[in-house]
């Protein structure tokens, strides 16, 4: 490291965290410019739902990583778009069920080949070597942060 150089600044997490909003915003700019009416989170909702239909809502909010009130405010919105429904539950009436609906997997469909097209775009000039590596660090730096052993280094 240079003498002028804070450790940040040498780090993965300004990079992760910069690349996760440029991708955020080609996404967006893609989906828009293809005439497809979804947000990441959305699209990230549908494929999640198109594998586990009726799914149970707080499933849902684990497997997409979301809060579960930040998952509620989603779904109602999409709802009003007619990209999802909610059922309760026949055996628990506490538990909201989800569902794709036919528009959602509409959606869905006409945003996973525009995003397959995109990704040969954002991977190009990457070898399968450099992809492989990326992938392995970025696993690594997810498995170090979810790991048991994995100390909080302001609890010392």
């Amino acid at each position: 490291m240079s003498k002028n150089m804070h450790p940040l600044d040498e780090s993965l997490l300004p990079w992760i965290g910069k690349t996760t909003k440029a991708l955020d915003h080609f996404i967006t700019e893609m989906f828009a410019s293809c005439g497809i009416q979804l947000t990441k989170a959305q699209f990230i909702l549908l494929r999640v739902l198109a594998k586990h239909e009726g799914i149970k809502q707080n499933d849902l909010a684990s497997f997409a990583s979301r809060e579960k009130t930040t998952l509620a405010r989603l779904l109602t919105t999409m709802e009003k778009k007619n990209l999802v429904y909610r059922k309760g539950s026949d055996t628990d009436k506490r538990t909201n069920l989800v569902f794709i609906s036919p528009q959602g997997k509409e959606e869905l469909d006409k945003a996973i080949p525009a995003l397959v097209e995109s990704l040969q775009l954002i991977q190009s000039g990457i070898t399968k070597k450099e992809l492989s590596i990326t992938l392995g660090v970025l696993q690594r730096i997810r498995k170090n942060i979810n790991a048991d052993e994995f100390s909080n280094p302001c609890k010392h």
